[in-house]
């Protein structure tokens, strides 16, 4: 692996845009950068992963060692969203997996938000769950301080996606921390913007939930430049993918004008060592994030 300011073309470790990564709030939205472990070490080695972070829990419960060395032995605190795994296994993690997770992260100063299971594009199968593991998922309120936990609503259309929302809130509406809005709201056809979901969910959140319920947009759809307009909504915490890292794998440049992204593939097993295109695709998606007033 090279040092960044060695590699050429590279923005030196001392400089802000490496030493921040454009995470200050108050500046530009948060990005989280999605990679296997080997990934995410080289880039907080090299002062770019910053503190606002997606894992996937079945990674973290196979390599919990690797996972808390990371994050938990420094006195930095991290906001770790760690996500059921649905995409990558096809069905979401137990809550015996989600709790050895979250054991693997928690130290007391991380914001952690366990991501509650969901039914792709299945709105009533996904309330279900949610409902049942809010009661069950309990006892990781109980045994690690400080922990919350995040609902993503689904359906196989918005009238679905939006009901389902507002079951969850009828049904369990303390049991929300945080809205997840998966990308398959655009590219499963429901909306050609994320917005709309994002729009909806706050309106149901103050309805039924009473409050004002955070959100985290989850990947990039194949409409990125829609998915930067909508992160830089005021409810939107960040939004999070593995496509900068996977692309610059590939030897690509990520962009506006490209249409759609490759599929991220066998990244995971065949990463390379990070280098200079991964580092301007993540600067990419931070400068785009920053909002001036």
């Amino acid at each position: 692996m090279n040092h960044p300011s060695s590699i050429p073309g590279s923005i030196p470790c001392s400089s802000p845009q490496w030493t921040d990564g454009y995470l200050d709030p108050a500046v530009g939205k948060q990005f989280a950068p999605v990679g296997p472990i080997q990934v995410l070490e080289q880039l907080n080695e090299l002062r770019a992963l910053g503190t606002y972070h997606l894992v996937l829990a079945h990674d973290v419960a196979e390599q919990p060692e690797r996972f808390r060395k990371l994050f938990c032995n420094t006195h930095t605190a991290h906001t770790i969203i760690i996500d059921n795994s649905v995409i990558e296994l096809g069905f979401p993690i137990t809550l015996r997996e989600m709790s050895e997770a979250v054991r693997a992260l928690h130290n007391g100063h991380n914001q952690l938000y366990a991501v509650y299971p969901d039914i792709l594009m299945d709105a009533k199968s996904t309330v279900q769950e949610i409902v049942k593991c809010a009661k069950e998922w309990a006892s990781l309120r109980n045994d690690f301080h400080g922990v919350r936990f995040c609902a993503i609503p689904q359906g196989s259309t918005k009238e679905e996606f939006f009901k389902c929302a507002e079951d969850i809130l009828k049904q369990v509406p303390d049991a929300v921390d945080l809205w997840g809005i998966a990308k398959n709201f655009v590219d499963g056809g429901l909306s050609p913007t994320r917005w709309e979901a994002v729009k909806t969910v706050e309106m149901v959140s103050q309805i039924y939930g009473k409050r004002r319920i955070p959100m985290h947009l989850f990947g990039f759809t194949n409409n990125l430049f829609d998915d930067m307009i909508v992160a830089r909504e005021s409810i939107v915490k960040g939004i999070d993918s593995a496509v900068p890292l996977h692309m610059a794998d590939k030897g690509l440049e990520i962009s506006f004008g490209m249409k759609g992204h490759p599929a991220r593939g066998d990244f995971w097993k065949t990463t390379k060592d990070v280098d200079i295109k991964m580092f301007r695709n993540i600067e990419f998606i931070r400068r785009a994030l920053i909002k001036y007033d």
